[in-house]
């Protein structure tokens, strides 16, 4: 990469920060473009030529959280394994941590959503992609037979994303106080007994048990 790319990149990279910082504080609608130039010690047109203004950096956030390492290394780990309450247990640890890192723009898009088009159209796209994840592992569990009886792939998506979508999360902690590991535990138990029929469950258990007795022998 020669000078003048890793200069624009760099300067791409603090206005990221910096706005990102703003819209956590401050809210979206609320900051403008000149307070994130001065934060990131740029000129308030070079937001506009870099990255495209606040749509532009709301996009690139957008694109940040929903194509994090984080997500594509639990994809990997889930189609490698062939114990759904593992499964599950993944993708609790997994929502956790993308909640915890990636909160702040979660909120930011939500906030503005209902008054600005553009960013309605990027929390669409974003919860697709969040939805696809959860028809991923739907499809996963599937496969291993490992479903309550009458349950569709579709359904099973649908519940997925009612326990591990925006809103769960935002209730426990926000609202109930509760720590991430409570939470995180929470919602794992309470989305193996809503998914995994009980003949998955009684593996589960079973394995478990076998994992405890060896580690006391």
């Amino acid at each position: 990469m020669n000078l003048r790319k890793q200069y624009a990149e760099e300067t791409r990279r603090s206005i990221i920060k910096a706005a990102r910082k703003l819209f956590s504080e401050r809210g979206y609608l609320k900051t403008r473009v000149e307070d994130i130039a001065s934060l990131a010690g740029v000129a308030a047109v070079t937001v506009y030529t870099s990255i495209g203004g606040k749509s532009g950096i709301l996009q690139a956030l957008i694109e940040i959280w929903t194509l994090s390492p984080i997500r594509n290394a639990a994809a990997l780990s889930i189609e490698a394994s062939e114990n759904p309450k593992q499964i599950l247990e993944i993708v609790g640890r997994t929502m956790r941590s993308m909640r915890e890192e990636f909160a702040d723009i979660i909120y930011a898009l939500h906030d503005a959503a209902p008054f600005d088009a553009a960013v309605a159209k990027y929390l669409e796209v974003a919860t697709q992609r969040y939805r696809g994840s959860c028809l991923m592992v739907a499809e996963k569990l599937k496969s291993l037979d490992a479903l309550r009886p009458g349950l569709s792939v579709n359904q099973a998506r649908d519940v997925l994303w009612f326990y591990f979508g925006y809103w769960s999360w935002f209730t426990h902690r926000e609202e109930n106080g509760w720590s991430y590991d409570d939470a995180e535990r929470w919602l794992v138990d309470a989305v193996t007994q809503a998914l995994l029929k009980e003949r998955g469950l009684r593996k589960s258990r079973a394995r478990r048990a076998e994992k405890t007795s060896s580690l006391m022998s």
